[in-house]
């Protein structure tokens, strides 16, 4: 899931000595530097594999009925433009979730909770 940086940077051992003017947070500069991970706009990052299907779940749960052009939007907005999906991802993890259901040719919706 997605967790912020400061708390990620707090596993990892200190970096070596930078100059300032060219410091980077170690946590930031990993997770740039790693294809899998989605690095949110609030700072929070985590395993692509499991970001995307959290951001897209708290989507649709503030949003029941939505379309995919409007799920793609707004999940796009919420990450960096590294981490942006286009709408074959979108719909991959759509219909890969348990916890979404399609519920017509261009709206899906989140189940209910057991």
């Amino acid at each position: 899931p997605l967790r912020s940086l400061e708390v990620r940077a707090k596993r990892l051992p200190a970096a070596l000595p930078v100059p300032p003017a060219a410091r980077l947070p170690l946590p930031r500069a990993l997770a740039l530097s790693t294809p899998a991970a989605l690095l949110a706009r609030d700072g929070r990052c985590g395993p692509s594999s499991l970001a995307a299907p959290a951001i897209l779940r708290a989507l649709l749960a503030k949003n029941p009925d939505s379309t995919p052009k409007f799920l793609l939007e707004r999940f796009n907005s919420a990450v960096l433009p590294s981490s942006q999906i286009g709408a074959g991802r979108l719909r991959a993890l759509l219909l890969a979730d348990p916890a979404i259901r399609r519920v017509s040719p261009s709206h899906y919706a989140l189940l209910p909770a057991p």
